[in-house]
């Protein structure tokens, strides 16, 4: 809307200067009756049916239309007053088409680390599955030959149960509170921290002389912290620790294998 004053000259042609110069004032692309804004300020974007349907003049109200070496329309906006500015900044709907609708944020200010660190290594053990299962599958043994394990309280080796691991961090002892997600016999084993969202999976595979373990480990890491060190280390530190387990694994596989033989040989035959 234009101001009382301005709008009594330019009906009536009075004031000093009349209304040519208070036209002026407001720059050529002044406001028209109804209180709607020229075409080249609204331009193709706010649907000005000159820049769109290449009627008289559409050339000269292209937003992009240049003349005198500045865009049409930035040479317009300039020429705008300020409640002229507030009515460029808002669509033919009411609503503010430049200005950011309350609560928007960037997409990449939701984006996460997100990052899932994964290792995945095979091993060959001269053992048979059965004995390779036992290690495995009985949690109670996991101290004996699992590495970075130091404790371990089971009351259930079921799917669905749960257990509790005391285990050496990179920032010392924690007390890990674990799920067995998947158990089949002779075959898998999969199991989930519930506290820190690390996971391992085991595959056995009987073969002709020993076993084939398929070993997984990594980490769907939960909370900032986790998400950190998932990203920073997690990686190298997964990578590591597996292979480590697969080494000790075996061991502990051809040692109960060779206890099994020195057991037989010393036991007495019968007669």
């Amino acid at each position: 809307m234009l101001r009382p004053r301005l709008r009594a000259d330019l009906r009536h042609g009075n004031g000093r200067g009349g209304g040519r110069r208070s036209a002026r004032s407001h720059g050529r692309h002044g406001a028209r009756p109804g209180g709607r804004l020229p075409g080249a300020v609204y331009g193709r974007r706010h649907g000005d049916p000159r820049a769109e349907e290449g009627g008289p003049g559409a050339e000269r109200h292209r937003p992009g239309a240049r003349r005198g070496g500045r865009p049409q329309r930035l040479r317009a906006v300039h020429s705008l007053t300020q409640g002229q500015r507030r009515a460029f900044a808002s669509d033919a709907h009411g609503r503010r088409s430049c200005v950011r609708p309350r609560g928007w944020r960037s997409r990449r200010c939701d984006e996460t680390i997100g990052v899932v660190s994964h290792c995945r290594q095979q091993e060959f053990i001269e053992a048979p599955v059965e004995v390779v299962w036992r290690l495995i599958a009985d949690i109670d043994r996991h101290p004996e030959w699992w590495p970075r394990v130091i404790d371990v309280e089971c009351e259930g080796l079921e799917e669905g149960c749960t257990y509790r691991e005391v285990v050496k961090t990179p920032l010392g002892r924690d007390e890990m509170r674990l799920l067995i997600e998947g158990r089949d016999e002779l075959r898998s084993l999969r199991i989930r921290c519930l506290n820190t969202g690390t996971f391992v999976r085991f595959r056995l595979t009987g073969a002709q002389d020993g076993t084939f373990v398929d070993g997984e480990m990594g980490m769907d890491p939960a909370g900032l912290g986790n998400r950190v060190f998932d990203v920073v280390a997690g990686r190298r530190y997964f990578t590591s620790w597996m292979r480590s387990t697969l080494e000790a694994l075996g061991q502990s596989a051809r040692g109960a294998v060779q206890g099994d033989r020195d057991a037989g040989a010393s036991a007495p035959s019968p007669n």
